[in-house]
């Protein structure tokens, strides 16, 4: 519902002649990435089906109202659809493919019986509307007549303090705000990161003019905790020499770009780590988790910065394997100094954001390794076939077109990537055993008739 929730607001905030009737839950289509260091990733997407109206000016210069559907892969645009027939964004690569995904993912859903078919946006709000008038014996029109109750809030005598949210935007000029339980890096989150904040709930980034006695840089961090007690949290100012005002920004996607910042801050007594700000379109704050990187240039050492995004009520969720890619490991480190130099290198020669697709592998990438497994020599990708074999389905005569063959193959590796990299090779695969066997253990037989 939430989720549902920020993409109605945030579409409708972003486009002020497109109004939302209802979003309808798809199902996740998985996209295959390969990271900066050459690992490959599966990220899983959230599809929406957003029905909207939009308002256009007539021939008669009259203003009229046109119904759309749109699709959404997580918060963003993908396609529309005009007389039944779906037609992809131009700027999409495999459009083909993207799109069959769309169609199934849409025949599937709608060709269930309606009780058993997602619950749209409406009919959760509706849902959520009942159940508050329930709880507070009244009728649905008398809670939509007072406009100051909050939904969300407990009915309990022991409830904690409400918090005047809408008073604490408007007081403190507030642009974004996160979670600081959830994690950043793949193993800390922002708790983790900066000691001493655990009472806070939820972290606001502010512009630093609304707050008394706010320092010199232009947006700051205010903690809220549950009792609604607020608090800025200090950070510091990132003044660096040799330091730019651009990030090394690893997309959702796996893409690398140069991304000008308009501020950032460290963390105290951590140098090499904060955040960093960008104003977007429409006047988005993002947010960036940034580290400090010292690379050598010409004989010259240069600190610079790569990043990714933070989560926040404007931002989906980072993908676990990009979040990977910066814990604090010696092996990460050699990893983000490697993206910046080649990264560097091809972004100046194209003058464009390059792919994590093109840049070398290293050795992090072990997926090719040869290794002994069960008293044969093999690599660590053959490995992980041979249990997809053993606990899931057979390959059969045709491996390819198995889809559950396929599907458990993409699990494994990974699972095997998810893995501390620390570990040893032979430990890891193990370990994926281990998670085959479960998954086995689950089911009857897994393999059933495949």
């Amino acid at each position: 519902l939430e989720l549902m929730q920020r993409l109605r607001d945030k579409i409708e905030a972003s486009n002020l002649n497109e109004r939302v009737e209802d979003i309808h839950y798809l199902g996740y289509i998985d996209k295959e990435i390969t990271l900066p260091n050459g690992i490959s990733a599966i990220i899983r997407q959230e599809l929406y089906e957003v029905s909207e109206k939009q308002t256009i000016i007539g021939e008669d210069g009259e203003k009229q109202e046109i119904d759309l559907v749109k699709y959404y892969l997580d918060d963003e645009p993908i396609a529309v659809e005009i007389n039944g027939e779906i037609y992809l964004e131009e700027e999409i690569e495999q459009k083909d493919e993207l799109k069959a995904q769309v169609e199934d993912k849409k025949n599937e859903e709608y060709s269930k019986d309606k009780d058993e078919q997602n619950p749209t946006l409406n009919e959760m709000e509706q849902e959520r509307m009942q159940e508050l008038a329930d709880t507070l014996g009244v009728s649905e029109e008398e809670i939509k007549a007072a406009s100051d109750l909050d939904a969300d809030k407990k009915i309990n005598d022991e409830e904690e303090p409400q918090i005047n949210e809408e008073e604490i935007m408007n007081n403190l000029s507030v642009k974004n705000e996160f979670d600081p339980n959830k994690n950043i890096t793949g193993r800390e989150n922002f708790h983790d990161l900066f000691p001493g904040t655990n009472e806070f709930s939820k972290i606001y980034i502010v512009y630093t003019d609304s707050i008394p006695q706010g320092g010199q840089s232009r947006f700051s961090f205010v903690g809220i905790t549950r009792s609604g007690r607020l608090e800025t949290i200090p950070m510091e100012q990132d003044r660096a020499t040799n330091s730019t005002k651009e990030d090394y920004n690893i997309e959702n996607d796996g893409t690398v770009d140069k991304e000008q910042v308009t501020d950032r801050l460290k963390i105290p007594g951590n140098e090499n780590r904060g955040f960093s700000f960008k104003i977007e379109q429409y006047g988005e704050i993002s947010v960036k988790y940034s580290e400090r990187i010292k690379t050598m240039s010409n004989g010259v050492e240069e600190i610079n910065n790569i990043s990714i995004d933070l989560e926040t009520s404007t931002r989906r969720p980072t993908p676990r394997a990009v979040r990977d890619l910066m814990n604090d490991k010696g092996q990460n480190m050699y990893d983000k100094q490697n993206l910046i130099e080649k990264a560097d290198d091809m972004i100046d020669n194209t003058g464009k954001e390059t792919t994590a697709d093109a840049i070398d592998k290293n050795s992090h990438n072990d997926l090719d390794e040869t290794i002994k497994y069960k008293g044969e020599e093999m690599t660590v990708k053959q490995a992980i076939e041979k249990i997809a074999a053993d606990y899931y389905s057979r390959p059969g005569p045709d491996p390819e077109n198995n889809t559950v063959y396929q599907d458990a193959i993409d699990k494994l590796t990974q699972e095997y990537l998810n893995m501390d990299k620390e570990d040893s090779i032979i430990d890891k695969i193990e370990n994926v055993e281990e998670i085959a066997i479960d998954d086995f253990e689950t089911e009857k037989d897994p393999r059933g008739s495949h």
